[in-house]
């Protein structure tokens, strides 16, 4: 995919780095085939990470959460 070889994998970045590590190493493959991209030797054009790189947001679950929290904070609070 890349031209060169690549020995990691996402799982291995994440476990040694976490969400940064895993952003960084989205970006720097985003870089290498908009590279490519652009010197003609990969016809697919690459999708841009943006800011929030290829992170996602589940509005259902993160509502789950913050009743959780807010719960357990007046529990405490008792």
């Amino acid at each position: 995919m890349l031209g060169f070889p690549v020995k990691v994998t996402e799982i291995e970045v994440f476990r040694r780095s976490g969400a940064y590590g895993l952003d960084r190493l989205h970006r720097a493959i985003e870089a290498v085939t908009s590279r490519q991209y652009e010197r003609g030797k990969t016809h697919r054009k690459p999708v841009k990470l943006r800011n929030k790189g290829r992170l996602v947001s589940w509005n259902e679950m993160n509502r789950k959460i913050d009743r959780a929290l807010t719960k357990l904070g007046r529990d405490w609070m008792a």
